[in-house]
């Protein structure tokens, strides 16, 4: 954990956590670019985090 954290890169959020909830690939394209990251990410790989998104699970879990 603590590599991860140093390897990692600060990200500014510029808006509240309400206005980065997005409902549709384009949406999750604008946040990403607000971000600074996954420019020219293709559609299938923003759907993919749109859904990661819409219903988050631990993958450590036991179930």
């Amino acid at each position: 954990m603590r590599l991860s954290n140093r390897q990692s890169a600060e990200l500014a959020l510029h808006r509240s956590s309400t206005e980065l909830d997005p409902e549709s690939v384009s949406e999750v394209r604008d946040v990403l670019a607000l971000l600074g990251i996954l420019r020219g990410a293709d559609d299938e790989l923003l759907s993919m985090t749109l859904d990661a998104h819409r219903r988050p699970m631990n993958p450590y879990a036991n179930t």
